[in-house]
């Protein structure tokens, strides 16, 4: 059955159905017709017969229902919700003590209003005229008839839906719970009519057509100023929706401690100025709501029980005077609104009937009872005074006594009285604040006094016995159950029936004793405290945010402690506190479902199962307690101002500091808030401006790296191959040319180990007078002058990122060459019988210095020839085992020179590979040597390719084989270009389940990136996946504080200048923190998308800030300890966050990932995953 007036039943004979095949179908609670968009359908313009009267004997009621309908054509639904959306942050001021606020919206619905009373049928109008005036008892007609029209309105569920879906993408309530509390509140408002009461009192009884369509226009206007405010609340507010006069089960005390609360808060625009941002209420409504919850002159108000949804009329309603909770409240009655503008509304600020309430308190009300428009303005709050006096609430004193046995068994006796408990404080608080002030008492440390959290473990009974209450001490101490959610409250109204209690003494109304003992069954590694965290869908983000937040001591004090009570609305704090309280009962596994849900409700992308930022989610986290727990709403920051500049630095820092204490009251900025301070410094008039700024979390650059890592593999004479790292700096284009990676390949091979060069001194070919001298130093240096190394590049080649293995090689230049000259290698003899490094030996000098400029035909070439396993792809799996240098008229014509390099691959192949052992009935030929294979013959070529690149970015191309039956084997037959350069390569493929490496060739020290290749070097990190140098994080906050320039979009505006000009920005830390959290600028947004800087950062166990201090900095304690390390591995949207925490108990670190916690020896600056680091908290070290 459909509320509101309309048909529930039509008398036989007359209900209306639904033909077939139209538009309107029979609604499910009634023979009333509706249309598609929820709008009553009547047929043709007289109403059908109302459920009161037929319409023929009382036209009035079917005058109101063709209203209704021509209403909800008339309607906008989508222009009524942009002007909504306008208008509903306007702040208003007054102006000589009048506000005028302009409301759009209300203009569009008197518009539609009127165009409505225009539609309707004249006939019926006439007939209304002639049956209704002048008759003297019309009044319980016009009563019933104006409720029809007020729940009609509201039963047009299609035009506000319109409206509701657009006014927010996705609001928190939906629609269908909306429309239900708007009907509630039009049945409401029904109660009103033909009352004194409420914006549908009736003034004055209608005599005239005219004066009749004057008061419902009214109605109209009036039904629209509560229920259009309505759903722009519904969408906006992040208070739950419900209606208390509705509600018999309501708690008028917690309702009132926050009420209290709210007006309590600080508003410090009002205090500095005299007024403060609020919302026009109405002090008549005000004065009833505390009437009710203090129960002082209680007055008989609307009956809890309102119509039935079968409208009845008023006469017949039963108003028995019990008490209730006021009905919505309503400001429309106390503005002026002119005739000519309707949207123009206006009140006097002397006017007493009107006050301006904090507008989070409007708010709170609006959702429990309902009400009109909201009016912002700057104003003063009045009343203030008078309600905290009459809601301050009562507090008690409770006696504690610790009984029971510590760690080591030895007893204990211990007793403190807490003062100003709340009733509204749980026992779980009242246990928690005990042994907070406990350790406080003794000077406990945090750590020190674990063996008391077992308390407050929620799943075994804590055991707290009850021995007084109210001074009177009971015949049995009694054991009480501490569960979440009994309160103090709760707790004594237990005892209230006794006859036992005196209820009039003035000392503590409890005494308890709680019974200490250490927690038995603790399955974390590490005791109370640590313990993993349940990952409830890509949550490991939060896992780990919480995991390092909760290695700082001071936050899990502070939260330990917390006074709950003496707050409203702790939502996330609470759950937060509840999540400490879990992990501090030695759980090993806690759950943080309840806590991403109050987070989520508040902040959408935390209600998603989707990876998220660990940065963010802290500082969303820390920035969400704050405002939970602050104490002023009305913040007003202090201005710069052009004076500022003659005030001295400290002095004026002082200033800013001390403002943005007061603003922020709560735990949070005490903790995590840092001050800094940056110049900003025009370039044209040399003028300077100084700003102060305060943040929770440290933001470092990453410093871009100095140096870049390469490993490369060297060819050394005596055909040993090495693998060496070396560290070369980077040029200002981040880039490394390959002249100076050869001059680090040179440096790092002589400063680390000199033991391979007394191999030059033996070489066949190398004159004794020319190989090194044996020893240290520089003399050792010296002697090395006919050596140099050389790097399978191009000379102009420059190199960024790593990923693959360099190749160089140590050549002897020649008694007297010159750095710049070349060697020129025989291109005729076979290899067969040769050692390659005789091929330096009788290499002779190029007459002219060799110069970058030439012609091509006069450059000098090099050949570097590689074996490769053939099902091998991989460069890393290429070794460097030849290199020549030639120039191109020494090598011939372009056949001759295929040839060359076709027959010295066989060679090399001969000289540096061997049969394996069982292949031997497999080889055509093969030289017998002391009943060993040492080396192939030419037979076997088909186990042999050749791969030819003329350039290291070159694909290249196979060397086609061909048996000419002349001698020569390896020919080219096809028509590709060869083109010969400085790093031309050619790569010997050879089947490595056949052959494998000789003992021509030794291969030693291959190390990995970030290993040592040397005995007692230094490791050279590098970062994930790049080549670049690990950088430090004194580095990245040097970069973090170094000075920029300010030019093109990021110029600054110089008032003195009158402009943009070109300046520069410096910065500076003025004070540090307690807890100080560094978060690593890793990711970053582009034009690519957003990228992620996966340098490696190193980190130590401590910090010290003073180099990055103002010089006139206060701050006396720089240093920190690292206590929590956050890590993630992989990009923006995916990956995997793991946490180090420290347990100062034990003095071990510990690694959480998710659920699992497990012990590590070292300090995670030296983990495996030490390159990921993402997120560093410290804790101020306190010195003396």
């Amino acid at each position: 059955m459909r509320s509101g007036g309309f048909a529930s039943e039509a008398p036989s004979g007359d209900t209306t159905t639904a033909d077939e095949g139209s538009d309107v179908a029979p609604h499910a609670s009634g023979c009333v017709q509706y249309d598609m968009d929820g709008m009553p359908a009547f047929k043709g313009s007289v109403c059908p017969k109302s459920p009161i009267q037929d319409p023929l004997v009382n036209p009035l009621d079917g005058y109101v229902e063709a209203l209704v309908k021509r209403l909800g054509e008339a309607l906008d639904p989508l222009g009524l919700a942009g002007a909504l959306l306008r208008s509903s942050h306007v702040v208003t001021t007054f102006k000589e003590g009048v506000a005028v606020f302009d409301l759009p919206w209300v203009a569009l619905l008197r518009d539609a209003s009127e165009k409505a009373f225009s539609s309707v049928d004249p006939a019926l109008e006439e007939l209304v005229s002639r049956d209704t005036f002048p008759a003297a008892d019309n009044g319980a007609s016009l009563n019933n008839a104006r409720g029809n029209l007020v729940c009609g309105m509201t039963e047009l569920a299609g035009v506000l839906r319109r409206c509701y879906s657009a006014l927010g993408a996705a609001p928190l309530c939906s629609f269908d719970d909306v429309h239900e509390r708007l009907l509630s509140i039009s049945r409401r408002f029904v109660g009103d009519i033909g009352s004194s009461r409420g914006p549908f009192s009736t003034a004055q009884v209608p005599l005239s057509m005219e004066e009749l369509k004057a008061l419902l226009l009214q109605d109209v206007n009036r039904w629209g100023l509560s229920t259009f405010p309505y759903l722009v609340f519904a969408v906006s507010s992040r208070h739950p929706l419900q209606l208390v006069w509705n509600d018999a089960t309501v708690d008028k005390a917690e309702l009132a401690f926050h009420v209290y609360y709210m007006v309590a808060r600080i508003n410090r625009w009002e205090e500095e100025t005299g007024s403060g941002r609020g919302i026009l209420f109405p002090v008549e409504w005000m004065d009833e709501l505390l009437r009710w919850l203090t129960d002082r002159d209680e007055v008989p108000l609307l009956p809890l029980r309102c119509p039935s949804q079968s409208l009845t009329p008023v006469s017949q309603m039963d108003y028995s005077p019990v008490p209730c909770a006021p009905g919505p409240f309503d400001i429309s009655r106390v503005l002026r609104v002119t005739a000519e503008d309707p949207s123009k509304h206006m009140v006097q600020y002397d006017d007493g009937g009107v006050d301006v309430i904090p507008e989070d308190l409007f708010d709170y009300l609006w959702s429990l009872f309902g009400g009109g428009a909201k009016y912002i303005v700057m104003g003063k709050f009045r009343n203030k005074s008078k309600i905290m006096e009459l809601l301050k609430p009562k507090r008690v004193s409770i006696a504690v006594t610790f009984e029971g046995s510590d760690r080591e068994g030895q007893l204990r006796v211990d007793s403190l009285l807490l003062d100003d408990v709340l009733p509204r404080a749980s026992l779980s608080e009242v246990s928690r604040r005990a042994i907070g002030e406990l350790l406080d008492k003794h000077q406990y440390g945090w750590e020190n006094g674990m063996e008391l959290f077992g308390l407050t473990r929620p799943d075994n009974v804590i055991e707290m016995c009850v021995t007084h209450v109210h001074g009177k001490e009971l015949q049995a101490s009694r054991l009480v159950e501490v569960v979440d959610g009994k309160t103090v409250e709760d707790l004594l109204g237990d005892f209230r029936s006794s006859t036992e209690v005196v209820t009039d003494h003035c000392g503590p109304v409890l005494r308890v004793s709680l019974l200490v003992r250490h927690p038995a069954g603790l399955t974390s590694p590490a005791g109370p405290g640590f313990c993993g965290l349940t990952n409830v869908g890509n949550t490991c983000y939060m896992n780990s945010a919480l995991q390092c937040l909760l290695s700082l001591g001071a936050v899990c004090r502070l939260l330990f402690s917390l006074r709950l009570s003496e707050y409203a609305n702790l939502s996330i704090t609470r759950e937060f506190v509840n999540l400490l309280r879990d992990m501090l009962a030695g759980r090993r596994v806690a759950k943080t479902l309840p806590l991403k849900t109050a987070i989520g409700s508040v902040e959408r992308r935390f209600n998603t199962y989707e990876q998220q930022d660990a940065v963010e989610f802290i500082e969303v986290l820390l920035d969400r307690i704050h405002e939970e727990m602050n104490h002023v709403y009305g913040k007003r920051y202090r201005e710069r101002l052009d004076t500022d500049k003659d005030i001295p630095k400290s002095k004026l820092a002082n200033c800013f500091w001390e403002d943005a204490k007061a603003n922020n009251q709560s735990f949070v900025p005490q903790l995590f808030s840092h001050q800094s301070v940056h110049f900003f410094v025009c370039c044209n008039c040399k003028g300077t401006s100084t700003v102060f700024d305060n943040g929770s979390t440290l933001v470092a650059t990453i410093a871009p790296p100095t140096r870049r890592v390469f490993d490369v593999d060297v060819l050394l004479p005596g055909e040993l191959v090495r693998r060496v790292q070396v560290k070369v700096a980077c040029g200002s284009d981040d880039r490394v040319r390959a002249s100076d990676i050869e001059k680090e390949i040179w440096e790092r091979l002589h400063s680390t180990n000199t033991d391979f060069f007394s191999s030059m001194a033996t070489s066949v070919g190398c004159p004794e007078a020319q190989a090194p001298l044996k020893g240290k130093g520089q003399d050792n240096k010296q002697s090395l002058g006919d050596y140099r190394a050389v790097l399978c590049a191009d000379s102009h080649t420059c190199f960024s990122d790593g990923g693959h293995v360099l190749h160089a090689a140590v050549l002897w230049r020649g008694a007297g060459l010159g750095a710049g000259e070349k060697r020129v290698l025989p291109t005729g003899p076979s290899l067969a019988n040769r050692n390659s490094t005789e091929e330096f030996a009788e290499a002779q000098p190029m007459c002219n210095e060799f110069q970058q400029q030439r012609e091509m035909k006069d450059q000098c070439v090099y050949i570097w020839y590689f074996l490769q396993p053939q099902g091998s792809s991989s460069p890393r799996d290429a070794l460097l085992c030849h290199v020549e240098c030639s120039s191109v008229d020494a090598l011939g014509d372009r056949k001759s020179s295929l040839a060359y390099i076709i027959e010295r691959s066989v060679n090399l192949g001969d000289h540096f590979l061997s049969w394996k052992l069982g292949c031997v009935d497999q080889c055509t030929s093969l030289e017998q040597d002391g009943g060993e294979n040492k080396h192939l013959q030419r037979g076997p070529k088909k186990n042999l390719r050749v791969w030819f690149c003329s350039t290291m970015g070159d694909n290249g191309y196979y060397l086609n084989l061909e048996d000419t039956g002349d001698g020569r084997d390896w020919i080219d037959s096809g028509d590709l270009p060869l083109t010969l350069s400085m790093d031309s390569r050619v790569v010997i493929q050879y089947d490595d389940q056949m052959m494998q490496l000789s003992d021509a060739i030794r291969v030693t020290n291959f190390h990995s990136v970030g290993s040592s290749p040397f005995p007692g070097e230094p490791t050279f990190y590098s970062c994930n996946g790049t080549n670049k140098e690990a950088v430090d994080v004194h580095e990245c906050l040097k970069s973090t504080f170094s000075s920029d320039i300010l030019t093109g979009e990021n110029s600054l505006n110089c008032s003195k200048c009158g402009g943009f000009c070109d300046g520069r920005v410096e910065r500076r830390l003025f004070r540090l923190p307690p807890c100080l959290i560094i978060s690593l600028k890793r990711f970053k947004l582009d034009i690519r998308g957003v990228t992620k800087d996966t340098a490696f950062v190193r980190f130590s166990e401590e910090l010290d800030m003073k180099q990055f201090m103002d010089e006139e900095s206060p701050e006396k304690h720089t240093k920190y300890k690292l206590v929590g390390v956050v890590f993630h591995r992989g990009g923006l949207s995916y990956g995997h966050y793991t946490a180090a925490r420290f347990s100062k108990a034990t003095k071990q670190w510990f690694c959480c990932d998710d659920s699992s916690v497990m012990v590590r020896d070292k300090g995670p600056w030296a983990w495996p995953a030490a390159g990921d680091a993402y997120i560093l908290c410290y804790e101020q070290l306190v010195e003396g």
